[in-house]
């Protein structure tokens, strides 16, 4: 039965998708942390003062997207080292790096082919959404929309994104 023949392809930093109107770029490893509880005290303790963005963004060098009440998923240019769990000050934080992978989506199609995974515009104060029925993270960016996607399921984002149809005109 060819339907159990699965191929994977190894997903590599840089060009994934490119069509007329879209491209995908995997990106290259950031600093990804998980912090919840008093931001305020942990980003002081973190020494960083990052503005907290919902979908419109726009995400820019460092970020932190909301992703609940007092949650957030702290994004930096570099890696930072932290001391995972809870902290005097009443916050925690886990390094996650590596459970999260970085998707640019750029190009005049994007919101066509991302409304073709979700269910609401791309509006919300908090960044956590479904996306291909898959929990992901969105934010618009200055030249498109970042994804945050879970590790594991890289190549069923690229796979459905790569899927979606494009049509004439502006969305």
């Amino acid at each position: 039965m060819y339907e159990k023949r699965w191929t994977w392809n190894e997903i590599r930093v840089g060009n994934v998708i490119s069509k007329e109107g879209f491209r995908v770029k995997l990106m290259p490893q950031r600093g990804t942390l998980l912090v919840t509880g008093n931001l305020k005290t942990a980003f002081r303790h973190l020494g960083l003062d990052l503005p907290i963005l919902g979908m419109e963004g726009p995400a820019q060098e460092n970020f932190a997207l909301a992703v609940g009440r007092n949650k957030v998923l702290v994004s930096t240019q570099k890696q930072i080292e932290v001391q995972n769990g809870w902290h005097n000050g009443g916050f925690m934080m886990s390094s996650v790096d590596f459970q999260w992978k970085q998707l640019s989506l750029e190009g005049h199609a994007t919101r066509m082919v991302l409304a073709q995974g979700i269910a609401h515009n791309l509006t919300s104060p908090s960044c956590i959404t479904q996306i291909f029925g898959k929990t992901s993270i969105v934010v618009k960016s200055e030249t498109g929309y970042f994804l945050f996607v879970e590790a594991p399921y890289l190549q069923y984002y690229t796979d459905c994104l790569n899927s979606a149809t494009i049509f004439e005109g502006e969305f």
